[in-house]
This record gives structure tokens, sequence and C-alpha cells, in this order.
């Protein structure tokens, strides 16, 4: 991975776009990155970590906030408008490429924005993807660089406070950034590939086993040798079978059967032919008719020309007199119409029409201004108007009111006078026939409640009119509730005529209101053009006008153009008629020159005239199909008579066989031969199916008893090959190059305090599972037997070490792997003391120029003065920015 150019722009401090032209830094080989805290110098190692991965260079990837988040890194000293930006162009294997990420303003918020893709030669970019995703980019620089964003951080940049991860890190997150720098991934993939072999060919070993004797269990015996003797017992009932259908001598039946068959279908081909000639001479009759038809046809034949000359000319002629009659009537229409036509031309032609109307629209032109005012009086007027008209409904509406509750109270009136009339009437009556009502209830011997006598010689009669006490009581009832109507009704009258008096009030005003609107509209309109009332009017009679000129101008062109037409169809239905009569006379001609010709020819033939003739035509193909049908009928009776004399002579001497029994004897042959074909084509599919079978299995059954104690050796050593059962391939081959990697950091580590530290690889587990790639230190100043751990380094040591350790892999890597030409140190330098900066500094100038890039963060003063090549990050109030 080399370097290439960083862009940042309103990200972190950096508020305007910042470039860095690594390029420029390539011939020191080593640089560093200077400025106050705060400023954001970490923020270049941040913005390269996140064009890559997505996320800050000091943060856990699986974050989702803080520094993983572009929209925290967002500069908030730049300007609305302006997009955050990081993107960084690099080379990996020859090949350029270009990461960025971005956060775009829109309307409301930010969008993020992502980019990925190949720099072609001629420096387009090829985009990796059509609708690029935050993962995608992240997987993508994994897949270039080799390498995920936390091995990114413990191989290539070593954040602040984390560059002794990779020294301390257990054997397995060693053994991923190791897989992946130097490709020991095949290693493990030849290790996977040989055991899935040798577990396939076990597997298949065993399925060949499971095959053989599944086999075997299907057909129902339980080893190879017992199959073939399955075969022998199936080859004996195949001879039985064959001895048996000999003995029923099929084929000598079948020939007997056939011969008789063929014997009674001669009797019966002869009885069909006696039959169909007795048919035959039962249609003779029919046959003679036929042929008289036939022969008068054939008469009438003849005439069928001279007919059919005389039909044309007949129809040509009719046609041709209705042609003729047709042009004499259109003629004098057509000369009418050209009259017409000629007169309409005429009567149109009125210049001074036009000049008339042309002179009035000026004149209403000119009354345009007037109008202007007309339309707010014409409103206020129609205003007063509809409040006139609803004040003048409102009160006929109250005064129908009032005619409609005045009747009402006035026959409620009635009709209590007619009960009070009705009561009183009633009373009378009452009192009246009281007495005859008294005598009506007397009894003799009982006293009268009147006089107290208890004989009763004339008692009084009861009158004819007399009514009851209930009677009266009804009535004044009835009485006292026409009354109560009558008070109520009376009131709504009132109300009604109070109401019609505020209604008649109302309406005076509103007419006094639309008097006066009135008077304005009218003295206004006095300036008018009377019958035009507005400015809409004055326009559409002005429009009425300009219409009927242009009316009249199109109805001048309509009528030329109809008197051209009228003119040139007058001369066409002149020339149609002559035309036409000469014609009908030619027809008429024809025509009788036909018909002298067919009567000529009717004298000559056998018919009486030519309505006989043509009744006796057949259209030629039925005349044909009945000459062949007379002609095959008498062919078929003499070729049917002389089969059958054929037929008896081949019979003479045989006797008829029962066709009955025919059925029966040929079923009993089909039977015994299917039931012969079938056992045999079963018995010998049977064989030959086993026989197969039998060769197949014996052959995997021998081939799995030689095969199988090789197939489990071969498994065995896969399993130990995969590290089943130890240290597998993949992590010996990376223990080998891994020290390699730690040779090398102790050929660095020589140039460090004279040589006191050297690495080494132990087998310890570690805090994991697994093991191989754990790491010690040897110190000369220590007497701890098997070294100190890594972890028990001080600060300052531990720098050093890491330092050593990532240039040997780097150097490592080069000659093997993933080319890793640049190392970033983030801080760590202040942890050392002046010797050990010296020797970190011997160390650095010793690889600079093998290993590619260095970048160091720091504010140590003998680093500032030992590098020459520096990036400067310069903290001003409107942001941060970088002087090379």
């Amino acid at each position: 991975m080399k370097l290439l150019k960083l862009d940042i722009q309103a990200f972190g401090p950096y508020a305007d776009r910042q470039s860095i032209d690594f390029s420029m830094l390539s011939e020191s080989g080593i640089f560093l990155i200077k400025g106050p805290t705060g400023s954001g110098k970490t923020a270049i190692f941040d913005a390269m970590t996140f064009a890559l991965y997505g996320g800050g260079s000091g943060e856990d990837e699986k974050s989702r906030d803080g520094r993983n988040s572009l929209a925290e890194w967002r500069c908030n000293q730049a300007d609305r408008t302006t997009a955050t930006e990081v993107s960084f162009t690099f080379e990996s294997e020859g090949r350029t490429y270009r990461f960025a990420r971005r956060l775009v303003p829109k309307r409301v918020n930010f969008s993020e924005e992502y980019e990925a893709g190949e720099i072609s030669g001629d420096g387009v970019l090829i985009p990796f993807f059509e609708n690029p995703k935050k993962q995608l980019l992240t997987d993508k620089t994994a897949e270039i660089i080799g390498l995920n964003r936390e091995q990114f951080k413990q191989v290539v940049l070593l954040p602040q406070g984390q560059f002794e991860n990779f020294l301390v890190s257990p054997s397995g997150e060693k053994e991923e950034i190791l897989k992946r720098i130097f490709g020991a991934g095949q290693w493990k993939a030849y290790a996977d590939r040989f055991f899935e072999a040798a577990d396939q060919a076990k597997r298949a070993l065993d399925d060949e086993k499971k095959t053989v004797d599944a086999e075997l269990r299907n057909i129902g015996v339980g080893t190879v040798d017992e199959l073939a003797d399955h075969i022998a017992d199936l080859e004996r009932s195949r001879e039985e079978t064959e001895r048996r259908h000999s003995e029923f001598k099929s084929e000598e039946r079948q020939d007997k059967l056939n011969r008789d068959r063929i014997t009674a279908g001669g009797f019966n081909e002869l009885h069909d032919a006696e039959k169909r000639l007795a048919e035959l001479d039962a249609n003779a009759d029919i046959f003679e008719d036929k042929a008289e038809a036939h022969e008068r046809a054939t008469a009438a034949e003849s005439l069928r020309k001279l007919l059919e000359e005389y039909d044309t000319c007949e129809t040509t002629m009719r046609r041709r007199e209705d042609a003729y009659r047709k042009c004499r009537e259109e003629l004098p229409e057509a000369l009418d119409k050209l009259a017409e036509a000629e007169s309409a031309v005429k009567e149109h032609e009125d210049p001074g029409r036009i000049e008339a109307l042309r002179s009035t629209i000026g004149e209403l032109e000119s009354k345009r201004s007037a109008y202007n005012s007309i339309d707010t009086l014409r409103e206020e007027a129609g205003t007063a108007e509809k409040a006139c008209a609803k004040a003048a409904a409102a009160a006929d509406k109250a005064e129908k009111l009032l005619i409609d509750r005045s009747e009402t109270a006035a026959a409620c009136l009635g009709r209590y006078d007619d009960a009070e009339s009705e009561a009183a009437n009633y009373r009378n009556r009452y009192f009246a026939g009281i007495y005859g009502e008294i005598a009506a209830e007397l009894e003799e011997g009982k006293k009268c409640p009147v006089c107290g006598s208890t004989s009763h010689p004339e008692p009084a009669a009861r009158t004819d009119n007399s009514v009851s006490r209930q009677d009266v009581d009804d009535k004044e009832s009835e009485r006292e509730l026409r009354k109560n109507l009558w008070i109520e009704a009376e009131s709504g009258r009132a109300a009604a005529e109070n109401d019609l008096n505020i209604r008649k009030e109302e309406l005076t005003a509103a007419l006094n209101e639309l008097s006066a609107a009135r008077t304005r509209y009218e003295s206004n309109r006095g300036l008018l053009i009377e019958g035009i009332e507005d400015l809409t009017a004055l326009q559409s009679r002005i429009d009425e006008l300009k219409k009927e000129i242009k009316d009249h101008s199109d109805e001048a062109e309509r009528l030329r153009t109809a008197y051209d037409l009228a003119s040139t169809a007058a001369t066409e239905a002149g020339s149609r008629a002559a035309s036409a009569e000469k014609e009908y006379g030619a027809a008429l001609k024809e025509r009788d020159q036909a018909l002298a010709a067919l009567e000529n020819g009717i004298r000559e033939s056998r018919f009486a005239d030519a309505d006989e003739a043509r009744s006796n035509l057949m259209p030629q193909q039925e005349m044909n199909d009945l000459h062949t049908e007379i002609v095959e009928y008498h062919k078929s009776r003499s070729d049917t008579a002389a089969d059958i004399e054929r037929r008896r002579a081949e019979l003479e001497g045989l006797e008829e066989p029962d066709s009955s029994t025919f059925d029966a004897r040929q079923t009993e042959i089909n039977d015994e031969n299917m039931a012969y074909a079938e056992d045999c084509a079963r018995l010998d599919e049977e064989i030959r199916r086993l026989k197969e079978r039998h060769k197949v299995l014996a052959a995997l059954d021998e081939h799995y008893g030689s095969a199988i104690q090789q197939a489990e050796s071969d498994l065995a050593f896969a399993r130990k090959l995969r590290g089943d059962t130890g240290i597998g391939l993949q992590r010996y081959v990376l223990s080998v190059m891994f020290d390699q990697v730690i040779g090398e950091a102790n050929r660095m580590l020589a140039r460090v305090h004279g040589g006191r530290y050297r690495l080494f690889r132990t087998e310890d587990t570690g805090s994991g599972k697994k093991r191989g790639l754990e790491l010690k230190v040897h110190d000369n100043r220590s007497l701890a037997e098997g070294g100190r751990s890594v972890k028990m380094l001080s600060g300052g040591e531990k720098f050093l070490v890491s330092l050593a350790l990532s240039i040997g892999m780097s150097a490592i890597a080069q000659r093997t792997g993933v080319r890793i030409e640049a190392l970033f140190i983030d801080e760590g330098f202040g942890t050392l003391d002046d010797d050990s900066i010296s020797d970190a500094m011997d160390v650095l100038d010793s690889v600079r120029k093998s290993s590619g890039m260095i970048g160091i963060i720091s504010h140590v003063r003998l680093l500032e003065e030992n590098i020459p090549t520096q990036i400067e990050v310069i903290k001003e109030e409107e942001g941060s920015r970088i002087r090379m």
C-alpha cells in the first residue's frame, strides 16, 4: 500500500479544503507531523482511516457514535453550504484507487454520500459500485489492502496509546493479522482441501458399503454369494416356462384358426355381394328417371348460351333504361339549382351594408369609456332590486300566512258557533223530553217521583227527538273544545297580522332604496347607447358586428363556390343525359337481336318455349355428377353380379365354419402367448438386472475391502495437518514466518540500548486456547529464566520493541505477502529518554529507504530537530490549516 494523496474539507478542525501530497514526502522516507495540542494532528490519521474504513483511528469499529460518525466530525466553523469530505488516494499492487466519504448539505439536513473506485491511466475514476453504501466501501478496502480496520491499526497505523497492541495481542489476533499479511490462508486452505478430499474419500467408501448392503437387502439377500445363488434359481424357472409353452403348440392352433377365418370371410363377402345386388335391382326405376332427366338437361344445354346472352342483354337494357330516365330527371333539377345559386350570389352582393357595419363599430368603440361607470350603478340597482324582491316575497308570504290564519280562525269561530247552537238545541230537547224519560221508567205499584202516586193510568209519552243527559254532556264537551281551538286560532291570526305590518315597513324601505338606485342608474344610462346596457354588452355588440361582417364575407365565398359547383353539375348532368340516351338505344337493339336468336333456337329444339328450356338446365357439375352416378350404377350392378359368380366358384365344395367360436379360440391362444412372453420377459429382465448388479456390487465390495484401510490412514493424517490434534499446517507456516519477523525485529533491536532486548516466540497459549504465536522478551539485564512477558515491559520499552516488530513485519511482508509501504506512529516518543529516541531514530533511519514511508506525530523537540521533512498543523481562529 503506497500513499498518494489525502484531501480534507470541513472535517475536524479543518474548515477549508486541505491536501497532503504524500509523493512530496516519499523521497526522505520519514516525516514528522507537528503542531500545538488540539490543532488537528491526529485528525490527519483519522481522515485516512475514515476514508478507508468509515471511522476514526482511535475508536472501536463497532461503535456507531463518536469518531465513527461523520456528522460528529463535521467542522463547526465550516460554512453551512460546504460539504464535509475525506478523500484518500493510494496505490496497491501497481493499481491506483480513491475512496471518499462526504456529508453533503441538503435543504433541511445533511446526507452521507460515498465514492470508491479505481483510477485509470488517463485519470478517470471507474466506480466499484453503482449505488455505493458505507459498508460496501469498508469491505472493499479490506479486500484491496488485505487488512481490516483493527488489523490496519495494529500493523500500519499505530494510534496514540495503542502502538503496542500487536506486540501484546494473543495468538488468535496475531494469527488473523499474519494470515492476511503473509497470505498464509493458502496453507489452511491446502490443509482444508486435503482433509476434505480424505474425508470425502472415506465417506465415499462408506457410502459404497452402505449402497452395497442396501441393494442386497432390497433384493432380499444378505451377501454377494447369496445373490449368485438367487440368480441360478431364476434361470431354472426360465427353462420350465419354455417347456410348458412348447407343449401348448400355439402356432399350430393359430394357423388352423387363421384358415377358418379366411373361409368364413369368403362366405361373408359372398353374402354381402348378394345383398348389394338386390339393393341395386330395387333402385332400377330411380336410375331410369335420372337418365331421362340427364337427356333433357343435355338438350337444354345447347340453348344455355342463347339464354344467357338474352338475359345479359335484357339486364343491360333495363339498367341503361333506368340510368337514362334518372339522368333526364336530374337535368332540370341541376338547372334549377344553378339558377338559384346565381340568384343567391346577386342578392347577397351589398357593399353598402359592410361599410355601414364598419361605421357602426367605430361609433360603438367611441362609447367604450362611457360604460366604465355603469357597471357599478347597475350592480347597486341589482342589489337593491334583489333586496326589494326579497322584502316583497317576505311581505307576500306574511300576507298569505295572515289570510290563511284568518280563514282558519273564521272557520274555528264558525265551528264554535255551530257547537254552541248544537249544545243549546240538545239542552232544550233534553228538558222537553224529560217527562217522557220519567214516564218510561214508571212501574205499576211504585210511587211516581213527581206526584207520589202508585197508579199511572195515563203516563206521558217520550218525544221523538228527545236526547239523554249523556248526549247533552257530549255536546257541551265538544262546544268547549271548539271554543279553545277558536281562541288558539285567533291568537295565531293576531301574530300573523303583526308580522305582516313589520314586513310591509321593510318592503317600503326597500322600495325607496330601489327607487333611488334606479334613479342614479337611469340618469347615467342616458349617456349610453340604447339597447346596450353595460361594457360587456357593448363588447358583445361589437363582436357581433365583426362576426356579421365575417359571416357576410364567408357567405359570399360560400355562395360563389356553390354557384361554381352548380354550374359544373348542370353541365355534367346534360352530358350524362345525352350519353345515357345513346347507350340505352344501343342496349335495346342488342336485346332485340338476342331475342330473335333465342326464339330461332327454341324452334329447332324439343322444348315448347324458353321457360321450359330454362327449367331443364342443370349446372355443369350437377350434370357431370348425375352422368357419373348413372354410369357407376350400371357398372356396380355388372361388377357385383360377376363378383357373385366368381365367389360361388371359389367356395364350391367348402363348408362354412362357425365364426362364433373364433374369439374364444383366439383369446385362448393370446392368453397363452401373453403369459409366456410376460414370464419370459420378467425372468430374463430380472436375471439380466441381477447379473449386472452382481457384477457391480461384487466390484464395489472388493474395492471397499482393498481401499478402506488407506482411506482411514489418510483421514487421520489430514486431521493432524489441519491442527485437530495439535499445531496445524497454517499455524506452523505462520510460526516460521513469524520467526522471520522476530529475527528482523531483533536485528533492529540490536541497535537499541546496546542490544539489550531480544524477542522470541513461545508455545504458551496466552489468554486464548490457540498457541504458538505468543511473544516474550529476553533482557540481558534480567536473570528471569524463559524471558519476560512483553506485557511487563515499560511504556518506553514497549514502544521501542513494537517499533522494531512493526518494521520487521513490513520488511518480511514485502518479500512474501501484503506490501506494507507505510508506517504511522501517533505519539509514543514522549515516553522515551534522549538516548532511546536516538536509538529509535537509528532504527528508523536504517530502514526508511527500504521500508517505504514512515510518518510520526510527536511533540518531542529532538525529533523535530532530526527529521527535516515536516507537516505543520497551524491552529487559527477560522480553523486549522496544513503547511508542508
